[in-house]
């Protein structure tokens, strides 16, 4: 009997034990993937597939990773980031909790902004009421070979000083000289160069390079003749102020003088291009020659290298010739308008300086 009441509580027992293990549920949960990557610094969304059992699933971002944020919606885990306005990347983990002491963790990074370079000139320009000229002179830049191109045939009467006004994230200097736009001056005369700086302290050289008949790197003659009057016959002579911009010896330099012009030649004036004669009130020097009233500038329009009558003043001087012209070639403007290269030389007359003999 007692052997018998012994199996039945075993049976039971081992009844209890079996039933105890079947309703006892192991907590699951398995991830398609444990990182999550924004390859952008842009707000975005992605979504990351699970399986569990667990009825209490929750995803925990560490606090100080406000950044970053996750939601379980519908079996999905939502993960969300917001934009990265920092160069570095970021990272953070999160971690997904099914209770039970089963969890996982999911890496997320976010790229950091792509850094654009500020060593670049995105705009040039020299303007117009800022230096006297007739219209705006717009440059076009070129940033890959770091070069501001400039073309204008328009007179520039302060081409040493100009003012230009230019757009760029950099900071720009002009021989280690900070520039600032619409403000700092320079002469376009000389070979320039702008270094723009980025904030990391690199730089990017960038030169200039203009062209046009103020920029040859021959001298340059303006006459503003009264009432932009033409001169059309060699006389009367008009009243005028004469410009001379030298491009090398800056003492040369003429601005605003009074002085007349009128045409001069025979054969020469009836050509297109056409020879003038101007006169000073009082004995003027150009280019540090002996001082007169009347000076000559000649056309050379039949000439196609405009050399023939510069070689034979060269030749005279090489051979000792008394009393042998000057020539200096310049690029002549008249009311503003570009008239072509010109031979500066003298007046032939009796006198000091020119065909210097007595007269008694």
């Amino acid at each position: 009997m007692r052997t018998k009441i012994s199996i039945l509580l075993l049976i039971a027992a081992l009844s209890f034990n079996f039933y105890s293990c079947k309703d006892e549920v192991v907590t699951t949960l398995e991830l398609d993937k444990n990182s999550i990557e924004f390859t952008t610094n842009e707000a975005a969304a992605k979504f990351l597939e699970f399986e569990t059992n667990s009825i209490n699933v929750r995803a925990i971002v560490p606090s100080g990773d406000n950044w970053c944020s996750a939601s379980i919606v519908n079996n999905r885990i939502k993960i969300s980031v917001k934009e990265n306005e920092s160069f570095e990347e970021r990272t953070t983990v999160i971690t997904i909790d099914a209770g039970n002491e089963i969890t996982s963790p999911i890496s997320v990074s976010q790229a950091g902004r792509i850094k654009t370079s500020e060593k670049k000139i995105n705009s040039f320009i020299i303007k117009a009421d800022k230096n006297n000229l007739k219209s705006d002179i717009q440059a076009s830049i070129d940033n890959v070979d770091k070069l501001i191109k400039i073309r204008t045939n328009e007179w520039i009467g302060n081409a040493k000083e100009l003012i230009v006004d230019f757009q760029s994230p950099g900071t720009l200097y002009v021989n280690n000289e900070q520039q600032k736009s619409g403000e700092s001056t320079q002469s376009f005369f000389e070979e320039l160069i702008y270094t723009v700086k980025d904030s990391d302290g690199t730089s990017e050289d960038y030169k200039v390079s203009i062209s046009g008949p103020m920029f040859t790197g021959l001298p340059v003659v303006s006459i503003f003749i009264d009432g932009d009057k033409e001169v059309v016959n060699k006389k009367p002579a008009l009243p005028a102020s004469f410009n001379l911009t030298n491009t090398e010896d800056y003492k040369f330099d003429m601005s605003n003088t009074e002085m007349s012009i009128r045409g001069r030649g025979n054969s020469t004036w009836g050509m297109p291009k056409k020879p003038y004669r101007i006169d000073f009130p009082s004995k003027t020097s150009l280019f540090g020659l002996p001082a007169a009233k009347k000076w000559v500038f000649l056309a050379n329009y039949q000439d196609p290298t405009l050399l023939m009558n510069d070689i034979a003043f060269e030749l005279g001087r090489r051979f000792g010739l008394e009393f042998n012209h000057s020539s200096i070639h310049v690029e002549m403007f008249i009311n503003g308008t570009y008239r072509g290269n010109y031979q500066m030389t003298e007046q032939k007359e009796v006198g000091k300086g020119r065909v210097d003999i007595d007269t008694n």
